[in-house]
């Protein structure tokens, strides 16, 4: 009733006189029926570990076990597939990391990408060290 106020003559479900209405939608029908002063829930607060939990979901898991699986030359979908396959995380978030991972991949240049093994780990980690 901001503009008339008290002249409005809007009483409350008390009956009293007021200049604040509160209305909700009729359960019936197509009309607008006046309701007691809404009870308003406030918001609990997150605490810490549930806002860095749920941060933590919105990135990669293990970069380096599935850098490791691109073993042959695969395109940016076909390693985006493997990441979700993988559970390292969702195409999504290998596309919005993807500035950071390709500068550890070799490109074939024909849009293919691999990541280069040593010969250490193409040897399956069984070379021995001669001292």
């Amino acid at each position: 009733m901001a503009k008339r106020g008290s002249r409005a003559g809007a009483t409350s479900l008390e009956g009293g006189r007021t200049n604040v209405l509160h209305l909700k939608h009729n359960d019936d029908g197509i009309l607008w029926e006046q309701t007691p002063v809404p009870v308003v829930k406030e918001k609990a607060n997150k605490n810490l570990s549930e806002i860095r939990s749920k941060a933590a979901s919105k990135e990669l898991k293990d970069v380096d076990g599935l850098l490791a699986k691109i073993t042959v030359p695969l395109n940016k979908k076909q390693i985006y597939e493997l990441a979700e396959a993988g559970g390292h995380g969702s195409a999504y978030l290998v596309k919005k990391q993807w500035k950071d991972i390709e500068p550890r991949l070799k490109s074939d240049g024909k849009g293919c990408f691999y990541f280069p093994l040593s010969e250490d780990e193409k040897n399956g980690g069984n070379t021995l060290n001669a001292q």
